[in-house]
């Protein structure tokens, strides 16, 4: 069963449970949260993080946007590896927070 509730009656659908260990998960990857859990967004809140932050860009992504900018491969791949490594680090420092 989904971990998404869906909407009865006239009631809203309550927030998914999106927290630092299941966000990326491919259940989610349409939800309109990044995080929902409170002990997460604190941890973010904590070390200046934005939720948006987290989110996985493929490298193709980086590649469109240098193709449009004439620039090359090699621009798209040092961009993504810097935001990916800055991104896994980000990542690595809220759950360590959050552990606490």
């Amino acid at each position: 069963m989904s971990k998404l509730k869906h909407e009865v009656g006239n009631k809203p659908a309550a927030l998914p449970e999106l927290n630092l260990y299941n966000f990326e998960e491919e259940e989610f990857a349409d939800s309109k949260y990044v995080l929902t859990s409170p002990r997460s967004l604190e941890a973010c809140d904590m070390l200046n993080v934005k939720p948006l932050e987290l989110i996985y860009k493929p490298l193709s992504d980086y590649q469109d946007e240098m193709r449009r900018r004439g620039l090359t491969f090699q621009h798209a791949y040092d961009e993504y590896d810097k935001f990916e490594k800055s991104r896994q680090r980000k990542l690595r420092e809220c759950r360590d927070y959050e552990i606490k």
